[in-house]
């Protein structure tokens, strides 16, 4: 308020009159600054709709300037006391402002733009079929990089995962995997894969020895062997291992029970009956249709054979263990550390004749002839003695008498037609372990094989310490094994092996394998 002082005269009387006057002034109004109380929520995506509690809000939309992150946002409505605001695009995780009339004020704490997480999506795996224990590369979008907020499942069995990207998942296949979905949950959104992959379950355990060195017969870990390599099953639940240091022949039940059925332990060819025989580094074992078995001796160059009285004699090579190349009858023969042994339908025993590089064919009458190899060293697929083999130590058969011959120096599988004509069935040559189409896998020293009534065939990879099976589409795939140099027993990739060797299969698909490193004969059965 302001006092004004007026001097007034009256024209009347000449006299002066003071009085005052108050005039009123308009005053400067009164600074309102705008407040933040709440923010709800205070985490959302771009687009969504946020409210914001408060006070010196414009109720006119236009007045009230909001931010995130220095992001001007769209006002959808507003009052003094709230206002409803979209976050708007570009939007950064920060503290949001408000500013009315010139005035600003900022919010204490920070808003946090979430991202929008779409379903994810599997848009394959490989591989389709796999042993329980090895991994399997998932591909497809959104997953998360965080490893923590992805969840597989093999069938409803979750997975450890390996690693994680936004569209890749690598994930190992868990302990009680079945065949069936792969299902990918990320931040509670699901996905299951459109076909199924198919788990094999390869379990392990040791039925006898673990104590390399000194010979004892004994049930279980109470028997010893020394340098094992080649078993056959007699078709009665037996299985006849070549103890090769100990030059005898163990025979071994299904339950574990070791005895010893022929040799002495000394170094030799003596002929005779079993208890008194001898044998010069037996290594493979097989069995003909009339029960007799038949015994390769590396260290001295032969084949023996043991009739079902228990009766050994030489069948073919020098009865005095000298080395040489030579296709005749009998003991007129000649090997050169001859080691995996096959026996066809019609009693025809095909030998890995190693150091010469050949595969020899003896009949029941004990004529021997050259079958397959050039003996040289190489991999030439042809016929006859036009191809070549590269430490082929190992000899498998199928139903249709074709052979599978285990190369560990090539690091292949070859496949001896009846009519000799050789070719590659499984391996690039390339030493490795890749899985994958027979051709394209890759194998490290490869030793024994057999097959299946299905037409799968399970290889001994030695030199990876695994168990690998081809499938009868021609995959490959490794059913167990950790690749450590040990001797655990459980299943697929939690078990491990010492040097397998030598295989047997039964009517019933359960294999009988020497692990040579370990001195023990391991049961496996495949599911």
């Amino acid at each position: 308020m302001k006092k004004l002082t007026v001097i007034a005269t009256c024209i009347s009387c000449g006299l002066a009159i003071i009085f005052s006057i108050t005039a009123c002034k308009k005053d400067t109004p009164t600074q309102v600054i705008p407040t933040i109380s709440t923010i709800t929520p205070m985490t959302d995506t771009v687009g969504a709709q946020i409210i914001i509690n408060g006070t010196g809000f414009s109720a006119t939309a236009s007045l009230d300037i909001v931010k995130f992150g220095g992001v001007t946002a769209n006002v959808v409505s507003a009052t003094a006391t709230q206002i409803i605001v979209i976050v708007p695009a570009g939007a950064q995780s920060a503290p949001i402002s408000i500013t009315v009339n010139g005035n600003m004020f900022v919010s204490p704490n920070s808003f946090t733009v979430a991202t929008i997480q779409l379903p994810p999506l599997i848009t394959g795996f490989a591989p389709s079929i796999i042993g329980v224990g090895y991994p399997v590369t998932i591909t497809g979008t959104n997953f998360s990089a965080d490893s923590t907020k992805n969840v597989v499942t093999f069938n409803g069995v979750t997975a450890k995962l390996v690693s994680s990207s936004t569209t890749q998942l690598v994930a190992t296949v868990p302990l009680t995997a079945i065949t069936g979905k792969i299902a990918v949950t990320v931040n509670a959104q699901s996905v299951i894969s459109a076909t199924d992959i198919t788990i094999k379950t390869l379990t392990v355990t040791t039925i006898a020895g673990g104590n390399p060195g000194p010979f004892s017969d004994g049930t279980g870990t109470g028997a010893n062997f020394s340098g094992p390599w080649g078993i056959a099953g007699d078709g009665n639940g037996n299985y006849y291992v070549g103890d090769a240091s100990n030059n005898r022949i163990r025979k071994v039940t299904s339950a574990g029970v070791v005895t010893t059925f022929a040799g002495t332990g000394a170094w030799g060819s003596l002929n005779g009956a079993a208890t008194a025989a001898s044998f010069g580094g037996p290594f493979g074992t097989a069995f003909d249709s009339q029960g007799n078995l038949f015994v390769s001796c590396a260290g001295a160059n032969n084949i023996r054979e043991i009739t079902p009285a228990g009766v050994v004699s030489t069948f073919a090579g020098d009865q005095n263990g000298n080395a040489g190349y030579t296709d005749a009858t009998g003991t007129a023969a000649r090997f050169n550390v001859p080691l995996g042994i096959a026996i066809d339908k019609n009693d025809n025993l095909f030998v890995m004749d190693a150091q010469n590089n050949r595969i020899r064919k003896i009949t029941p009458a004990g004529v021997v002839s050259t079958f397959a190899g050039s003996g040289i060293t190489g991999s030439t697929d042809a016929t006859g003695t036009s191809a070549s083999f590269n430490q082929a130590w190992g000899i498998g058969i199928d139903a249709s008498n074709n052979l599978y011959v285990v190369e560990a120096g090539n690091n292949k599988i070859r496949k001896v037609t009846p009519a000799a004509v050789v070719t590659t069935f499984a391996g690039s040559g390339a030493q490795g372990s890749a899985d994958g189409p027979a051709l394209s896998a890759t194998f490290n020293k490869p030793i024994g094989i057999v097959a299946d009534a299905a037409g799968n065939f399970y290889v001994s990879d030695q030199g990876n310490q695994k168990i690998r099976m081809i499938t009868s589409n021609g995959t490959v795939v490794t059913l167990g094994g950790n690749g450590t140099q040990a001797s655990t027993d459980g299943v697929g990739g939690f078990a491990s092996f010492g040097s397998p060797l030598g295989m047997a299969i039964d009517p019933n698909g359960v294999i009988y394998m020497i692990d040579n490193f370990t001195a023990t004969v391991r049961k496996i059965i495949v599911q």
